[in-house]
């Protein structure tokens, strides 16, 4: 008699379906070396974008999420270059930590209305606080609220974009010069005359192009400091933009894209 057939091995058991959300998406590690300042804010809004998930062209610009936690982390990361500017832009970074805190208040005060998942991203928090009711329609938003803190925190971060990566694109202007034509293209307009008057008068006092390099990269040689510095302003400004992009999409679609002047 004949031995029956080998029977195949039962095939391995399968893993349990995890009930657990898929992990954060970080952001390629670091490349090695020294690095300015710039770097650490490049990493940060990285992060925020990474982690909120979605894509920039994922139907349509700007439709990618953030994480709020880690946005409010990138803007504070990022307040380390506003000081660098030295102290004529000391109401500056007054503003921008006033608008943190309305930021960082109103997203504790619905995460715990709504409970902290459903306020988690950028468009979670907003759908929250526009369905609460504090807005009018036409995107007149009331202040204090998370919505008027992004809008005044975007336009700071757009300033920014433009002074470094023209700093990088045009190496022979001087720091105010520079500053000066970002301020015109994205913050001028939404200033009242007692305003522009203020930052014509501190953008005029900004530091020499070296001294601001020197406190750019405090830990890099001097013959390597500019062109790491001018390198990490083009890929921090395009970080920026990245982000601005996305901020500026929710607001937009939630119309909540408030254009009122200061």
């Amino acid at each position: 008699a004949s031995s029956p057939p080998p029977q195949p091995p039962p095939p391995p058991p399968q893993a349990p379906q995890s009930s657990q959300p898929p992990p954060r998406r970080s952001p390629s590690p670091p490349p090695p070396g020294p690095h300015s300042i710039l770097h650490a804010a490049t990493r940060a809004f990285e992060a925020a974008m990474a982690a909120g998930g979605g894509s920039d062209q994922e139907d349509g610009a700007g439709s990618g999420e953030m994480d709020v936690e880690l946005l409010v982390a990138a803007f504070r990361t990022n307040l380390a270059v506003t000081e660098v500017f030295g102290s004529m832009m000391t109401p500056a970074v007054k503003n921008d930590l006033a608008n943190l805190d309305k930021l960082a208040k109103a997203w504790a005060a619905l995460g715990k209305r709504r409970g902290a998942a459903q306020v988690a991203t950028l468009r979670g928090l907003l759908e929250a606080e526009r369905a609460s009711g504090v807005h009018k329609p036409g995107g007149v938003l009331r202040d204090p609220s998370a919505g008027i803190a992004l809008t005044w925190l975007r336009r700071s971060l757009a300033f920014q974009r433009g002074l470094l990566q023209g700093l990088a694109a045009d190496r022979g202007a001087t720091l105010s010069a520079v500053a000066t034509a970002a301020y015109k293209a994205h913050l001028e307009r939404y200033h009242n005359w007692v305003l522009r008057g203020t930052f014509k008068v501190c953008l005029g006092g900004l530091p020499a192009r070296d001294v601001f390099l020197d406190k750019l990269g405090p830990e890099l040689r001097p013959a390597e400091r500019a062109e790491v510095c001018y390198r990490e302003a083009a890929e921090v400004g395009e970080a920026m933009r990245r982000a601005d992009e996305r901020m500026g999409a929710l607001l937009v679609a939630l119309d909540m894209d408030d254009q009122r002047k200061a």
